[in-house]
């Protein structure tokens, strides 16, 4: 369980439940309810939440299956919806990048360790294997057009974990 962040408004809490769940808890209540199924997320590995958009970034580990280890997928929240009443589909997910991360020297099976965001510079963070650090700019994330997928890893080809 981690704690994504709160909504502009901060009317209701985040949390990436695992495998790339997310619940969300209006603050009102703090009754919770999935808000992304984990058969929506594709069971990424890390989740990554944008506070201004309500955005939610999932880091796909494809290492080590494929060429490129992961790739970063967006699900724009639905507008004019209150944050509380938030649901997300695979139907509004878009590719938007895929970072070259190191996968760790342990395992050779993880390139993601872990996603946070960073208020001061308005991006994401992640962590790769390597314990290097990866920075994706939400104040261009936001605009950016979805990228083709043309390689041999496709969201829904992939294992299940």
């Amino acid at each position: 369980v981690e704690f994504l962040g709160t909504d502009l408004a901060e009317t209701a809490l985040f949390i990436h439940v695992g495998n790339g769940a997310v619940a969300i808890f209006p603050l009102d209540t703090l009754k919770g309810r999935l808000c992304l199924s984990e058969e929506d997320s594709g069971r990424c590995s890390a989740v990554g939440f944008d506070p201004l958009t309500a955005g939610i970034y999932l880091f796909r580990d494809l290492s080590p299956q494929w060429t490129l280890p992961c790739k970063v997928y967006c699900i724009g929240a639905p507008e004019c919806v209150a944050a509380v009443d938030l649901n997300y589909d695979r139907s509004s997910m878009q590719l938007i990048c895929q970072p070259n991360f190191v996968i760790d020297g342990f395992s050779e099976s993880t390139c993601v360790l872990g996603v946070a965001y960073d208020f001061l510079t308005d991006c994401l963070i992640a962590l790769d294997g390597d314990n290097g650090f990866w920075s994706l700019p939400l104040k261009d994330a936001r605009f950016q057009e979805p990228i083709q997928e043309n390689d041999d890893a496709h969201l829904e080809d992939l294992p299940e974990d």
